[in-house]
């Protein structure tokens, strides 16, 4: 290549060395083409991939007056790994013959080499480098009619291998990737910044390890974000993402995931069947796991997030719930401690009315009868007062800490049990409010005997409510009394404790607290439009 480059070179200096005498003014002026011939789509097909024995690149010239720029739409080539945004080829202009001269890329990031391009005839171009050591990314281009003859690639069967979807094309509007069925991820997947990938109808992904060992990488950038969308933009048009595999690589971190919901996602008992965007599933004893940030899951004919018992949520962060049907997530109750303060779940409207189904988090175990708290975990106000909304009732057995400004509103006849063990308390309640920002616990209606109420059997001396507002629980009898709290023995276990100060405990359908043994302080709290008694003893 050196050779003819320094072959071209000393033909130049002989032209001008004849100019320089006296050319014949009658010589032809040397062939120019003109910078638009490189116009339209170019495909290399011949180039390996990883993990691939082959695939392609596709470019596409860019013409701005007189020069041009190769952008390139590929994958990993060779090992040079140039993807979007990154021009393959730039600063090209025309030269003699029929040649382009520029620059070109061998590595993403790295620094740019002179190339030549020659037009071989109209639908071939030969790529020359100018560098002795260099392994050349591609070689000959070949004219393709348009993006649309090899893009997007579609992916119709099982990830069986380690894989890596690339940025193809730097439009975000146009799919990278096709994804035409429902398909197992049963080997590790990453997916790269700036990725779109189109799920035609009732297509999905399951990451599995059933039999496999699935996992999931998709770690996007604020300005690159990966997108799992459907080929239509219409809610419930695609399934959804499953993850039953729990690995610690199964991540969603600046994604998009919009339109899905079309089959349920989740299934369980005899005619329940969930649908949603995201779902951690717990499948065949698998326990799948997912860290979840700066997500925005959008458009869903049904819940946003799924989080069945027995799975874990890494990792939950500034994420954003936006025009699901159902809630913006679904959780149970041991998971819930990884909720943040600062994802929105009101669907980035400022009216408090939201986008959602329910705009907030619903605490339900989806699948198991029971799902009890079994690690520490603290609950925080959740943004513009969202709520916290228990849909089925749960045990406590350990340290659950509610953050001042927090609501938690209960379903008709739920309720959480603060539990004790013989002479060990398992379950701590510490809900420790401000006079400006209290913690509510609430029935999702407004009326009397909504809920059942709180009921404490834990002796911890730190159970604690300070800055409280308890109401509309009273559906059921805790220690034979209506109530909105009930200290309530367990049996032969240890007598219960509880301190409830400057809390306003209103609108029983009973008894504003009914203590049935152990210790109770209720210093400094008020009872309001209470049917019963403030404390029946």
């Amino acid at each position: 290549m050196k050779k003819i480059n320094a072959i071209v070179v000393s033909m130049l200096f002989v032209c001008t060395s004849v100019f320089l005498t006296g050319c014949d003014d009658d010589d032809p002026a040397p062939t120019i083409l003109d910078i638009t011939t490189l116009n339209g789509s170019w495909v290399d097909d011949n180039v390996p991939l990883a993990g691939e024995e082959e695939g392609f690149v596709v470019v596409e010239f860019l013409i701005t007056d007189t020069s041009a720029d190769g952008e390139v739409y590929a994958a990993t080539l060779n090992d040079a790994n140039i993807v979007c945004p990154d021009p393959l080829f730039r600063n090209l202009v025309a030269a003699e013959g029929n040649s382009f001269v520029g620059e070109g890329l061998l590595s993403s990031g790295g620094s740019y080499e002179d190339v030549t391009l020659t037009l071989i005839d109209d639908n071939t171009i030969n790529v020359s480098w100018d560098c002795s050591s260099c392994t050349p990314v591609v070689d000959v281009l070949s004219k393709t009619t348009s993006l649309s003859d090899v893009l997007p690639i579609v992916v119709n069967s099982d990830i069986d291998e380690e894989t890596t979807f690339y940025n193809i094309v730097c439009d975000p509007d146009i799919p990278d990737y096709v994804v035409t069925d429902l398909i197992d991820v049963r080997a590790h997947l990453t997916i790269m910044p700036g990725v779109v990938i189109a799920f035609e109808a009732n297509a999905g992904m399951d990451i599995t390890d059933v039999n496999a060992d699935g996992s999931l990488t998709a770690e996007g950038t604020g300005s690159d974000k990966i997108i799992f969308t459907g080929t239509e933009e219409e809610a419930g048009f695609w399934r959804g993402l499953s993850f039953e595999s729990n690995d610690s690589r199964n991540v969603l971190r600046e994604v998009n995931v919009r339109y899905a919901g079309s089959d349920p996602i989740v299934t369980y008992g005899t005619g329940v069947a969930l649908h949603g965007a995201v779902a951690i599933e717990s499948e065949s004893g698998f326990n799948g796991s997912l860290s979840i940030e700066r997500t925005t899951i959008s458009n869903t004919s049904g819940y946003g997030l799924i989080v069945e018992e027995g799975t874990l949520l890494r990792e939950f962060g500034a994420n954003s719930f936006v025009n699901n049907t159902e809630s913006a997530v679904r959780i149970d109750a041991n998971n819930v401690g990884a909720i943040d303060a600062f994802s929105d779940f009101f669907g980035g409207i400022p009216e408090l009315n939201g986008t959602n189904g329910f705009n907030g988090v619903e605490i339900n175990a989806s699948g198991s009868s029971i799902h009890d708290i079994t690690e520490d975990a603290v609950w925080p106000a959740l943004d513009r007062g969202a709520a916290y909304r228990v849909e089925q009732s749960f045990d406590v057995e350990a340290q659950l800490n509610i953050m001042p400004g927090a609501i938690i509103e209960f379903e008709a006849n739920q309720t959480a049990i603060f539990k004790q063990n013989l002479d060990i308390p398992l379950g701590t309640l510490i809900a420790k409010g401000t006079e400006s920002d209290p913690i509510t616990f609430t029935g999702v209606l407004k009326t009397p005997g909504y809920w059942q109420g709180l009921i404490i059997q834990s002796n911890s001396i730190l159970n604690e409510m300070d800055y409280c507002i308890i109401e509309y629980g009273g559906s059921d009898p805790i220690a034979g009394e209506l109530a909105n709290i009930g200290v309530e023995k367990d049996g032969a276990y240890d007598s219960p404790s509880l301190k409830v100060t400057n809390s306003i405990i209103r609108y029983s359908a009973g008894c504003g607290i009914v203590f049935e043994a152990g210790n109770l302080n209720y210093d400094g709290s008020t009872f309001s439009d209470n049917v019963g008694l403030d404390v029946c003893l």
